[in-house]
């Protein structure tokens, strides 16, 4: 993240930030990924269940503002911090703090918005109230949808993913709730829960992303180091800030590992410049995914 801070011409103050990784991923396929600097959230109070929608390609809860109806967001694991749409904003006369632009990583393109505040706010039954908030343009047609949370809401507690169970508990840190498997230390530019895969031999970094509405991913520069049964085949572009992105379907030959998870023969989509693997939620909502976002480590676990 690059920040200059300083005076506007009217003699206001600008917070103008280029925030990189926001990954803004296709409609059906990517989900919108906010993956923005823990520093722009607020760490909130332990405690409280999520009910998750998760019949769809990524799972969704319901965020209550004030005393006005509840919107549909996505929780993505994969956030670095959250993003509501500009008609929220709005709609709730959100304070502007400032200036953002969010940018894909490996892109110098940006999309202007603007830093923010929650008032009043649930998320299921989790207080989220004085939240930091990205608000802007989604940029990408998301029917139904009104923004992005992300786990570094709770920055102070555990954070978990019970998918099978359709449901995000958050609770307070303590040896009693931190689980007794060995942890996975979270890893990139902008730290993102992540896991060591094996494919079929060769070994990358993956994130562990709830947003994404696919299952196995690799950067398409890797797609020569890895044991494929089947000729890269073109798919719908990965949609991302900043643009599109070239993405082909294939299959692994071979066996894919990652902690507790054990694929054989998946298929895979190969996406150009795509920073580091991703496991997404059609393959992590069969599991336990437990965050610790103050210590950027993470669990995942089979019940």
């Amino acid at each position: 993240m690059d920040m200059n801070r300083g005076d506007a011409a009217d003699g206001t103050e600008q917070n103008d930030q280029t925030i990189r990784g926001i990954d803004m991923k296709s409609f059906g396929s990517f989900a919108l990924a906010a993956l923005i600097a823990a520093a722009l959230t607020k760490v909130a109070v332990a405690g409280g269940v999520i009910p998750l929608d998760t019949t769809g390609p990524r799972p969704t809860a319901q965020l209550t503002i004030a005393d006005a109806p509840s919107v549909t967001v996505i929780f993505d694991s994969g956030a670095g911090g959250a993003v509501l749409g500009s008609d929220i904003g709005q709609r709730h006369s959100l304070p502007n703090e400032g200036i953002v632009h969010i940018g894909s990583p490996g892109s110098s393109r940006t999309i202007q918005a603007q830093l923010s505040r929650l008032p009043t706010a649930r998320l299921g039954d989790a207080d989220v109230s004085g939240a930091r908030v990205v608000v802007g343009d989604l940029g990408i047609p998301l029917p139904g949808i009104s923004g992005v949370m992300s786990p570094n809401l709770f920055a102070g507690s555990l954070v978990r993913f019970e998918l099978p169970k359709s449901r995000v508990v958050v609770a307070a840190k303590s040896p009693a709730t931190i689980p007794a498997a060995p942890a996975h230390p979270y890893s990139g530019a902008h730290p993102l829960p992540s896991i060591e895969v094996d494919v079929a031999g060769v070994k990358f970094s993956a994130h562990m992303d709830t947003g994404s509405g696919r299952g196995f991913s690799l950067p398409l520069e890797v797609a020569d180091r890895v044991s494929l049964s089947a000729p890269l085949t073109p798919t719908k572009p990965a949609k991302m800030a900043g643009g599109e992105r070239k993405a082909f379907l294939s299959r692994i030959n071979g066996v894919v590992r990652a902690g507790p998870i054990t694929l054989t023969n998946p298929e895979v989509t190969f996406i150009e410049r795509l920073e580091y693997a991703n496991v997404g939620f059609s393959i992590l909502k069969d599991y336990v995914l437990v965050l610790d976002p103050a210590e950027k480590r993470s669990w995942l676990i089979k019940e």
